[in-house]
């Protein structure tokens, strides 16, 4: 068994894996304000609560928004942190645990998860798309990850649509999850009313038919709909799956499907977009696979 952990901008998803599927399942938002010791001393006592009431998970997989090097180690930018803040969260959880410890970014263990149990099963070349706090990316093409040349492919949040734009936590302006994720949606409803709001009330208001809401809803739905475009116009895979609290949005989605389709430099592409049923467990089971993945790279580097 495996305890798989989803570590996310605004909450923490756990689950007990075995035989390929989940037990236990657990969700909790973070304790704010963070700081790097707060942010571990959180993950340690949930990883604690499942040693005491399971105890027999021989390894720990861990899906992180952030970017991860192949030493596990994690680049925390400021949607999480106050600071942008490398973490080395392989090394620290194994010495506390001492349990082998399996990392990746969360993007790629849910897009993962979609290939083997999900929506994207048996299909070659598949994207993954998670929109919440940020927007995250995943590509596994012939049911293996694409990372390339340093390991940090995939970033779709961070791909430029509007020069010197809203600057992002990574530090630099116009990036696409500043203007489509919940990001934007705060952004473009306080541009039109000078009022702060979280994005859950201004999704509330959309509801009650409120004009600033509908307004933003449909500006943010067309900054999603160019990057979703941009994707497929480059690579264009044979399905791409959206999770994120913000692909439950289905208003926001439809929205963003329509207008991805006019910008397609071919129209005839038949790329399907489909939201994901259940994102956090597809998460957590991508993160199991970690350990196989592992296993086979070294096999066949013999």
């Amino acid at each position: 068994m495996i305890l798989s952990l989803d570590i996310g901008g605004s909450k923490i998803a756990v689950g007990l894996i075995k035989k390929n599927k989940v037990f236990y399942f657990q969700k909790i938002e973070w304790q704010r304000p963070l700081a790097k010791q707060k942010f571990l001393n959180q993950i340690f006592s949930l990883i604690e609560n499942y040693k005491l009431k399971i105890g027999n998970f021989t390894a720990i997989a861990v899906a992180v928004a952030g970017q991860v090097n192949k030493n596990g180690e994690v680049f925390i930018t400021r949607h999480l942190l106050p600071q942008e803040t490398k973490i080395k969260l392989k090394a620290i959880l194994e010495k506390k645990f001492n349990l082998p410890v399996y990392l990746d970014n969360d993007a790629n263990c849910f897009i993962l998860g979609e290939v083997f149990f999900g929506k994207a099963k048996n299909k070659k070349k598949v994207i993954g798309v998670t929109l919440g706090s940020g927007i995250g990316g995943g590509i596994v093409f012939d049911q293996k990850i694409y990372r390339g040349q340093n390991g940090y492919a995939a970033e779709f949040g961070h791909m430029i649509i509007q020069p010197n734009g809203i600057k992002c936590s990574c530090g630099k302006r116009g990036c696409w999850e500043t203007y489509a994720s919940s990001q934007g949606i705060r952004y473009f409803y306080q541009k039109l009313t000078g009022q702060k709001k979280s994005s859950e009330e201004i999704v509330q208001e959309f509801r009650k038919k409120k004009k600033p809401a509908i307004v933003t809803v449909k500006i943010v739905a067309i900054w999603l709909a160019l990057g979703l475009a941009n994707i497929i116009n480059i690579l264009d895979p044979e399905i791409i799956i959206l999770g994120g609290g913000l692909a439950r949005f289905q208003a926001l989605i439809s929205l963003a499907l329509k207008g991805a389709k006019k910008l397609l430099v071919v129209s005839s592409l038949r790329t399907k977009i489909l939201v994901s049923l259940e994102p956090e467990k597809m998460t957590l089971l991508g993160a199991s696979l970690l350990p196989l993945i592992e296993l086979k790279n070294k096999k066949n580097k013999k």
